[in-house]
């Protein structure tokens, strides 16, 4: 008989383009935690089809080894933030594990996730043109339905991804702004508390990571943002009624 394999006591989630590499990285740094590893491409144990509990839950064997057992384990992995099927599953599977996940302005994240679309060869088609065909194109990666290269409005729909979080995980579901993260130290310290390790200064998020958005992307049309706020308000305002925190910074609603 083996014994079962180490879990993680946490999990990093949000939306593309919204800073889960930079906080994993962050938090990596902290002697009482160990980051599942790589972060690229990221482990996505609950997103792959599995057929039954074991066979998922034995895939964390391959980043969680003996050396662990007495540190605080973590899993980053964005896309478990949308994916419908993953929040019971992680809540039956998984009943002690918390879920941080970081949300960032709407118009700026779709905006940079086009970027990295283009960056990677999925996007040829301008900014403006992709959005009116947002939800209307195949995605190239059919085989890999947890990367969505076109779906660039995910963050209007925050509210409906928080709201199956806490239904399934109540109080151990946390949200933040990834704004507050890059200007904070005391975000993530608050963070770390609420995992479970002593608070440390590990500095601020970091920047060039491997797949940050290219910086030599031009700035997004500011009418084409504006209209793009005003569209967006009903569900950002949505979002900040259920979750409570202040999106004000966002600039919509």
């Amino acid at each position: 008989m083996t014994d079962a394999p180490l879990t993680p006591h946490f999990v990093i989630g949000g939306a593309p383009r919204s800073g889960t590499t930079a906080l994993a990285t962050v938090l990596d740094q902290h002697p009482q935690i160990v980051m599942a590893k790589p972060f690229i491409p990221e482990p996505k144990v609950f997103a792959i089809p599995w057929s039954e509990p074991g066979e998922v839950l034995a895939r964390y064997a391959q980043y969680f080894g003996p050396e662990t057992v007495d540190l605080i384990r973590g899993e980053k992995s964005s896309q478990y933030l949308y994916l419908e099927d993953v929040p019971d599953e992680m809540a039956r599977l998984l009943p002690d594990t918390r879920a941080i996940f970081i949300v960032r302005d709407p118009v700026a994240r779709a905006y940079s996730h086009w970027a990295w679309s283009r960056r990677n060869g999925f996007e040829d088609l301008p900014f403006d043109e992709a959005l009116e065909l947002n939800g209307r194109r195949d995605s190239p990666l059919p085989e890999r339905p947890w990367i969505r290269p076109f779906d660039y409005l995910l963050g209007a729909r925050y509210a409906d991804h928080a709201r199956r979080w806490i239904a399934a995980l109540g109080e151990r579901a946390r949200f933040v702004l990834f704004e507050e993260l890059v200007e904070s130290r005391g975000r993530a310290e608050e963070l770390q508390e609420w995992i479970g390790v002593e608070p440390r200064d590990l500095g601020t998020l970091p920047e060039g990571l491997e797949n940050e958005t290219v910086r030599d992307t031009p700035p997004v049309d500011p009418e084409l943002a504006a209209a793009l706020r005003e569209r967006l308000a009903p569900a950002v305002e949505d979002f900040a009624s259920l979750t409570g925190l202040d999106v004000g910074r966002w600039g919509i609603g």
